[in-house]
C-alpha cells in the first residue's frame, strides 16, 4: 500500500505558564524577545494573536535547556470566524545569542518536529521545533492506533490479504475521524503559516532561518512562496516537491537509489565478491521470493513490536522492508551481501532483513500520524496522481501496489487545485544524497531552477536527510546561518562518503 511506503501572528500576546518539573525552573520557551515586546508589524494580516502557554515537556523529548509549549492560533488565517487551533512546540536555546534561530520542520507528512528535539546536537543558533498540525502533544492527535496495532499481522499475511486489511483500518480510523475540522485545515500552507506565526511570536522578527527534512522541505519551500517576516534563508535536507505524482515518483526515485548503490557496490572489491550487480540481483531475489516466499519467525525482542510472529517474505514484502533499509547508510552497507544470501537460501540472512526491516517500520509509524499525513497527501497529490504503473515489474515495481486515489478513497479531505511553481531570491542550501530512496538529488536539481540564489549540494554515499552526522554537512549549514545567508563553502561534499560495506550473516 502506498502509505507504507511512501512514509513526516499583528499584535503578539503570550501567556507562558510555569513548568513544574521537580522544583527546578524550566528552560523558557522564548528566548529572543523584540524591543517593545510586539512581534509582526500589524499589516501582517496572517499573523494574529496567537497564545503560547509554556508546558512540562513529555517525557520521550525531555532534554537539559529543552522548553515545550502549546501555541493557539488561527484555524484558517483568512477566516478568522473558522476557530482556532493548537500546535506544539519546543525550543532549545543556542549556544550564542547572537546567531539568531532556525526553526526545525520534520517529515512525513505526519511527523512530529519536536521528537527531534530529544536528540539534535545543541548548535549556536536557537532551535524551535515546530509541530505539523495533528501531531505532537496537543489535545487533537491525527494518529491511527487502528493502523499501528495491525502491522505485525500485515507483515503476516499474503498479498492482496495485506492490502485489504490495511485499507480496512485505515478506513476504520477515518470513520473515527470523520467529524474532525482539522483533517481541513491542515496542508502544507497553513503549516507554513504556523511556523511563520511561531518565529514571529517568539520574537524572531529580524532574522530567522528554516529547515526541513524531508515533507518538511514541502513546508519549507511553502515558507519562500510569499513574504515572511524576518525569513532569511532556508534549508532543505531531502527535496520533496509539492508536485510529486506519488502513484509513480516512488517507484523511480527508488530505482535512483538502488542503481547510485549498485555503482558503489561495484566499485569496492569488498562488496562486488557478493553481487556483481546488485540492481539485477534485487529483480531476481523479488521473483525468486514470489515465487517461493520464506517464512521468517522473529521473537519479540527482535522485531519492534513486543511479541512474537512470523514475517511472510514474499517478493513484494522483501521490497517493501528492503526499501525501508534504503533509507540508512548503516543498513544500506550489509544489504548486498545480505540479498545475495537470501537469493542463495540463507535463513540467517532472511532473518536479519526481516528483523532490521520490521523495527524499522515499528519505528517509523511509531513516529507518524496517520491521520496527519492524509490530511496532507489526499489535499495536495491526489489531483497529480496518474495511477500506478503496473508495467514495472522486478524490485521497484513492487513497492507501490495500492494508488493514492484508492488509499484516499476513505478519507473526508477535499483535493486542492494545484498551487503555482514556487520561486524566490531568498539564500537557499539544497542538501541530497545519492543513495536517497524517496527524495533523489534530481529532485533539488530541480527545484533549485527556480530559486535564483541557491547552493545544491549532494554528497555521495549518504542517503536520506544528510544534515546531522556529518562534520561537512555542518558546517554548511551553521557556516549558513551565521554567515546571515551567504552562500557556505560546499567544497568538502565533493567527496564521497565511504561505504563500511558487512555481511549481516
Amino acid at each position: 500500500m502506498i502509505q507504507r511506503r511512501a512514509l513526516a501572528a499583528g499584535l503578539i500576546l503570550a501567556v507562558l505558564a510555569p513548568a513544574c518539573g521537580g522544583g527546578e525552573s524550566a528552560a523558557p520557551l522564548r528566548t529572543t524577545t523584540t524591543s517593545g515586546g510586539t512581534g509582526a508589524p500589524s499589516s501582517v494580516s496572517w499573523l494574529l494573536e496567537p497564545l503560547f502557554e509554556q508546558v512540562d515537556c513529555p517525557d520521550r523529548v525531555a532534554r537539559d535547556g529543552l522548553a515545550c509549549g502549546i501555541v493557539a492560533l488561527l484555524l484558517d488565517p483568512d477566516d478568522a470566524e473558522a476557530g482556532t487551533t493548537e500546535i506544539s512546540i519546543a525550543t532549545l536555546a543556542g549556544t550564542d545569542a547572537e546567531t539568531g534561530a532556525m526553526a526545525v520542520l520534520q517529515g512525513g507528512p505526519g511527523g512530529a518536529s519536536t521528537d527531534l528535539a530529544a536528540w539534535l546536537p545543541r548548535q549556536s543558533y536557537t532551535q524551535v521545533f515546530i509541530d505539523q498540525r495533528g501531531t505532537g502533544f496537543t489535545s487533537v492527535d491525527l494518529d491511527c492506533p487502528e493502523y499501528d496495532s495491525v502491522i505485525p499481522q500485515l507483515l503476516s499475511l499474503d498479498f492482496p490479504d495485506v492490502d485489504k486489511a490495511g485499507q480496512a483500518a485505515l478506513t476504520a480510523c477515518a470513520d473515527r475521524l470523520a467529524d474532525e475540522t482539522l483533517l481541513n485545515y491542515a496542508d502544507s500552507a497553513l503549516h507554513a503559516d504556523d511556523v511563520a506565526t511561531v518565529m514571529v511570536g517568539l520574537g524572531h522578527v529580524d532574522e530567522w532561518y528554516a529547515y526541513g527534512v524531508s515533507y518538511g522541505t514541502t513546508i519549507a519551500m511553502e515558507l519562500l512562496r510569499e513574504p515572511r517576516p524576518g525569513l532569511a534563508g532556508v534549508v532543505l535536507d531531502g527535496v520533496y516537491p509539492i508536485s510529486l505524482d506519488l502513484d509513480r515518483a516512488v517507484a523511480a526515485s527508488a530505482q535512483s537509489s538502488i542503481d547510485a548503490i549498485a555503482d558503489a557496490c561495484a566499485a569496492s572489491s569488498e562488496c562486488s565478491a557478493s553481487t556483481d550487480d546488485f540492481a539485477a540481483l534485487l529483480d531476481r531475489t523479488v521473483d525468486q521470493l514470489d515465487a517461493q516466499p520464506v517464512a521468517v519467525p522473529l521473537a519479540r525482542g527482535d522485531n519492534g513490536f513486543g511479541f512474537d510472529f512470523t514475517v511472510k517474505l514474499d517478493g513484494q514484502r522483501f521490497a517493501e522492508l528492503t526499501f525501508l533499509l534504503l533509507y540508512s547508510e548503516r543498513h544500506i552497507a550489509g544489504l548486498p551481501a545480505a540479498v545475495a544470501a537470501i537469493e542463495a537460501g540463507d535463513a540467517d540472512a532472511a532473518q536479519w532483513l526481516a528483523a532490521t526491516g520490521s523495527r524499522t517500520l515499528a519505528s517509523a509509524y511509531g513516529a507518524n500520524d496517520e491521520g496527519s499525513y492524509f490530511a496532507v497527501q489526499c489535499a495536495e497529490r491526489v489531483d497529480r496522481a496518474t495511477g500506478v504503473d503496473t508495467t514495472i515489474g522486478g524490485f521497484s515495481g513492487a513497492i507501490v501496489t495500492t494508488s493514492l486515489v484508492e488509499s484516499c478513497a476513505a478519507w473526508p479531505v477535499t483535493p486542492h487545485s494545484a498551487p503555482a511553481p514556487i520561486s524566490s531570491d531568498l539564500p537557499v542550501v539544497l542538501l541530497s544524497g545519492t543513495f536517497d530512496p524517496i527524495t533523489p538529488p534530481a529532485y533539488a536539481e530541480a527545484v533549485a531552477e527556480l530559486l535564483l540564489n541557491s547552493s545544491v549540494v549532494t554528497q555521495g554515499g549518504r542517503s536520506h536527510g544528510i544534515w546531522i552526522g556529518n562534520d561537512c554537512i555542518q558546517r554548511i549549514v551553521v557556516e549558513f546561518v551565521e554567515g546571515d545567508g551567504d552562500t557556505p563553502a560546499t567544497d568538502c561534499a565533493d567527496e564521497s562518503v565511504p561505504v563500511d560495506w558487512f555481511n549481516p550473516g
